[in-house]
C-alpha cells in the first residue's frame, strides 16, 4: 500500500481565523479591469513572460472562456447558479513560477485568495466567497510520477485520485496508495487534510507549517521548560520559576502587556505566548535556548517592544517569549569613551547614563527613549546625529550573543562575518544579542533645535520641494527632519510641513546658513533654542521645557501604553519634482489622515561604503516613514487607516527607489512580504530581504546558513537559510515539497509505496 508522511490532527476551526490577515476584510476599490491589468502586467513581470502569453492562464469575467474554466471544477451545483458569487479572476498555473508569482501579485491587491485542486469541496469554500475573491485552479498541475526503485510517487495537487491509480498501476501491479474511492477528487485538499476528512478544506487555506502543533499540553510544556532550565542554569526549580511565566501565572498578562508598544497588538484575540523568559543573566539566556529547541516552539526575542509590526511578540503558531527587558545594564568607560549597553536597555537609560559621567560625549542613536537597544541597534538604529557620525551599527567595537547552541561569543569567538551581520542585519536572525560595546562621540557643548512649520497655502510645496535640495547636502553638523501631515484650518482641509532640527552648534551659525541655503524656511533666531546636546534629546521627545525638565524622565520606561498605529517606509534617490510634490500634497488631503516623515542623508552616511554593513541605503538622499496612529478601538476604522498607508505607499511608487525597492528593517512591516519557514523559505526570504538589505541580502543568507541551519532563529521576517539543494546539491529523502504563501496550498507530495 501506499502511506503518507502525517502532518496532523484537527485541532479546531480558531487556527484558520487567526491566521488570516486582517487585510482580507477590505474591500478592494480598484475595478475589475483595473485589477486585471495590474495583476498581468505584475505576473508578466514576476514569470519574465510577454502579457501576451501569461493571459492564457488568467481568465477575468470579460473572457469568453471564464464561465467553462470557473464550472469545470464545480462539483455541487447549489453553488453553480446565477446567484453564487463569482471571482474576479481565475488563474489555472502551468508551472510552479506561476503559482509563486500569482501570490506575490495578489497580496497587495487585498483579494480573498481562494485556492482549487479538485473542487470536491461540499461548500464551495475553495471556490465561492462573500467577498471579492481570485481563485488560484491548480487542475493544470497534475503530474504524477512514479518511481519504482524506492516505491515512491510525486503527486501533483492538480491530480485527481483516478489519475493517481492509474499512473501508479502503469507500473506496477503490486503497489497502491490508500487514498478515497471518487476518482474524481483533487489530490491537493484530499491529501493535505487526509487526516481530517471532514475539515480538510478548511486546513487547505492555511499553510501547512501551521497544523504541526506541538502535542504537549501547556503545563507539561511549562513543566517540561522549567525542569531543563533548572537543571541547565544550575538553579533550584522553585527560584528558576520566578522568571518564567506561563498562562496562569497572576503576573503574565501584565509582564506581556508591558513592552507592546503597538496597541493594534494588544488585544484579547491576538495570539499569545506559551511561556514568556525574563532571564536575568546571561546564562539564563543560553539555557532558554537550550531548553527551548526539543519543544519545537517559535522562539520570539523583545528588548524593548517598539516593533511596529508585532513580530517579536507575536505569532501565528505556538510560540515563546525571550524578554530581554531585565538585561539593562550601561556601563560607560570615560577612559576609551566607550560604553558596553545590554540589548534590554532603553534609548533614554543610554543617554541618561552617558550624560551622568560626560557633558561632551553623546551616542547617534534614535529619539525615542523607549526603544529597547537590541532590536535598535541590531537593525542600524539611526537618530539626529546621523549625517554628522552615521548610524549606531557605524560605533559597534564588540558585542555579546548566544548562538544556537547555547554559546555565549563575544566578537572574537563569533568572528568578523557574525559580528557583520548582527551590526544591521537584526539580531533575531542569527542568536540572541545580549549587548553592544559601542564608541562614544564627541557633542559640543551647545546645540541649537528648532521647529518651523508651513501651511500649504503660505509656501510649503516650495519648501518641501527646497528642502531635497538641501537637507541632504548642508552642513552635515544639521538635521533637518520634515514631517508632512494633512490637517484642518477654518474648516479647509490642508497640509502642514514642519521643519524640526538639530544643529550640533549655536543658533547665529545656523541662522545664517539657512538664509543662504534654504531660504523658504524664513528661519528666524526667535525660532531656535540653545541648549546642551542631552537637553535636546528631552526636547527631541516633545518636552518642551527642555531646559527644565528632571533628566530623570529618560528613566521611566512609561509601560504598557501605547497607541494603535502603522509604519512603511521608503527611500528617495532623486528629488520628487515640485509638480510630484503638488499631487503628493493632494493625495495626502483625499486620504486625511496618514502622514509622512523625511529623514535627509548625506554627510557622513554618503561616506560609508554600503556593504561596510548589511545597512544599503546610504547613498539616498532622504527616507520616507509613513506614520499613522489612531485611539479609537474599532475594527472599521483601523481597516481604513491601514489602507490609507497601503494607498500612499502605492501612489508613491514612481517617487522612489527602485530594483529594489527599499525598505528600512527597523521599520518592520509584513505587508512587503513575510515567510512561513516552509520549502520555500528562501524565495520567501528574498522578497522583503532585498528590499532590507539589497545586496548584503546574499552574504546575509550565507552566514545565516552557517552559523544556524537549522533556522532555530526565525521570525516572519527573518534572514532564511540557503535552500538544502544548494548547500548540499541533494534534496533531503522523504521530506515533502511545499508551497506556502498567501493562504498555503500543496503544490506537489512525495509519498512512499508499500508493496500490497
Amino acid at each position: 500500500m501506499l502511506t503518507t508522511r502525517p502532518t496532523s490532527l484537527c485541532v479546531g476551526f480558531f487556527l484558520l481565523f487567526l491566521s488570516l490577515p486582517l487585510s482580507t476584510l477590505s474591500q478592494p476599490s480598484m475595478s475589475s479591469d483595473s485589477v486585471y491589468d495590474s495583476f498581468l502586467k505584475c505576473l508578466s513581470e514576476k514569470t519574465k513572460t510577454p502579457q501576451s502569453q501569461i493571459a492564457k492562464i488568467v481568465f477575468s469575467q470579460a473572457n469568453p472562456s471564464y464561465t467553462s474554466v470557473l464550472r469545470a471544477y464545480i462539483r455541487n451545483a447549489r453553488f453553480n447558479t446565477s446567484s453564487t458569487p463569482k471571482p474576479t479572476i481565475i488563474v489555472t498555473p502551468l508551472s510552479e513560477s506561476h503559482v509563486s508569482a500569482a501570490v506575490l501579485c495578489s497580496k497587495p491587491l487585498d483579494f480573498v485568495f481562494k485556492i482549487r485542486s479538485g473542487g470536491h469541496d461540499y461548500d464551495g469554500l475553495s471556490y465561492i466567497s462573500d467577498k471579492p475573491f481570485f481563485i488560484l485552479d491548480l487542475s493544470n498541475l497534475r503530474d504524477v510520477s512514479v518511481d519504482l526503485a524506492d516505491q515512491t510517487a510525486w503527486i501533483s495537487a492538480g491530480a485527481t485520485l483516478g489519475e493517481v491509480y492509474y499512473r501508479i498501476w502503469e507500473k506496477s501491479k503490486t503497489l497502491g496508495f490508500p487514498a478515497g474511492v471518487c476518482p474524481t477528487v483533487g489530490v491537493g485538499g484530499h491529501l493535505s487534510g487526509a487526516l481530517c476528512v471532514g475539515f480538510f478544506l478548511l486546513f487547505l487555506s492555511l499553510p501547512l507549517s501551521t497544523l504541526s502543533q506541538p502535542s504537549m499540553s501547556s503545563d507539561s510544556v511549562y513543566d517540561s521548560f522549567l525542569k531543563c532550565l533548572s537543571e541547565k542554569t544550575k538553579t533550584p526549580q522553585s527560584q528558576i520559576a520566578k522568571i518564567v511565566f506561563s498562562q496562569t501565572n497572576p503576573s503574565y498578562t501584565s509582564v506581556l502587556r508591558a513592552y507592546i508598544r503597538n496597541a493594534r497588538f494588544n488585544k484579547s484575540s491576538t495570539p499569545k505566548p506559551t511561556i514568556i523568559v525574563t532571564p536575568l543573566s546571561y546564562s539564563h539566556v543560553s539555557a532558554a535556548v537550550l531548553c527551548s529547541k526539543p519543544l519545537d516552539f517559535v522562539f520570539k526575542i523583545r528588548s524593548g517592544g517598539h516593533d511596529y509590526d508585532g513580530l517579536s511578540y507575536i505569532s501565528d503558531k505556538p510560540f515563546f517569549i525571550l524578554d530581554l527587558s531585565n538585561l539593562r545594564d550601561v556601563s560607560v568607560d570615560l577612559a576609551d569613551q566607550t560604553a558596553w549597553i545590554s540589548a534590554g536597555a532603553t534609548l533614554g537609560e543610554v543617554y541618561y547614563r552617558i550624560w551622568e559621567k560626560s557633558k561632551t560625549l553623546g551616542f547617534p542613536a534614535g529619539v525615542c527613549p523607549t526603544v529597547g537597544v537590541g532590536g535598535h541597534l541590531s537593525g542600524a538604529g539611526y537618530g539626529n546625529m546621523l549625517r554628522k557620525f552615521g548610524l549606531t551599527a557605524d560605533h559597534f567595537i564588540d558585542a555579546k550573543m548566544v548562538d544556537v547552541n547555547g554559546a555565549v561569543l563575544d566578537r572574537k569567538a563569533m568572528g568578523e562575518d557574525l559580528f557583520w551581520a548582527i551590526s544591521g542585519g537584526g539580531g533575531g536572525s542569527f542568536g540572541v544579542v545580549l549587548g553592544y560595546k559601542v564608541k562614544l562621540v564627541p557633542v559640543p557643548a551647545t546645540v541649537t533645535v528648532f521647529r518651523v512649520e508651513q501651511l500649504m497655502a503660505a509656501g510649503a510645496v516650495d519648501m518641501v520641494h527646497k528642502w531635497q535640495f538641501v537637507g541632504p547636502k548642508t552642513d552635515k553638523n544639521l538635521f533637518m527632519r520634515m514631517l508632512i501631515q494633512p490637517v484642518t484650518r477654518n474648516k479647509v482641509k490642508t497640509i502642514r510641513a514642519t521643519v524640526v532640527a538639530l544643529y550640533l552648534g549655536k543658533a547665529d551659525d545656523v541662522v545664517s546658513l539657512l538664509a543662504k541655503e534654504l531660504p523658504e524656511l524664513a528661519l528666524k533666531k526667535e525660532n531656535c533654542t540653545e541648549m546642551t546636546w542631552f537637553q535636546s534629546a528631552l526636547w527631541w521627545d516633545n518636552r518642551v521645557n527642555a531646559t527644565q525638565t528632571d533628566p530623570k524622565v529618560f528613566l521611566d520606561r512609561n509601560l504598557d501604553s501605547s497607541s494603535p498605529g502603522k509604519r512603511k517606509s521608503d527611500y528617495v534617490a532623486t528629488e520628487i519634482p515640485r509638480s510630484g510634490i503638488v499631487s503628493l500634497f493632494n493625495k495626502m488631503i483625499e486620504l486625511g489622515k496618514i502622514g509622512l516623515v523625511f529623514n535627509p542623508y548625506g554627510g557622513r552616511m554618503a561616506e560609508i561604503a554600503e556593504d561596510a554593513t548589511p545597512f544599503p541605503h546610504r547613498n539616498m538622499l532622504f527616507k520616507i516613514q509613513y506614520s499613522v496612529n489612531w485611539k479609537e478601538s474599532s475594527p472599521e476604522l483601523e481597516k481604513g487607516y491601514l489602507n490609507q498607508a497601503k494607498v500612499l505607499h502605492s501612489f508613491m511608487t514612481g517617487f522612489v527607489s527602485k530594483n529594489p525597492r527599499g525598505a528600512y528593517l527597523n521599520y518592520r512591516d509584513v505587508d512587503i512580504g513575510v515567510n512561513d519557514h516552509g520549502e520555500n523559505s528562501y524565495k520567501e526570504g528574498e522578497v522583503y530581504g532585498r528590499m532590507y538589505f539589497g545586496k548584503n541580502f546574499d552574504r546575509l543568507v550565507k552566514i545565516k546558513t552557517a552559523v544556524d541551519p537549522g533556522n532555530f532563529f526565525r521570525n516572519e521576517q527573518s534572514i532564511p537559510t540557503l535552500p538544502i539543494a544548494k548547500r548540499t546539491g541533494v534534496t533531503e529523502r522523504g521530506t515533502a515539497k511545499r508551497w506556502s504563501g498567501a493562504g498555503g496550498a500543496t503544490i506537489v507530495a512525495s509519498v512512499l509505496l508499500h508493496v500490497f
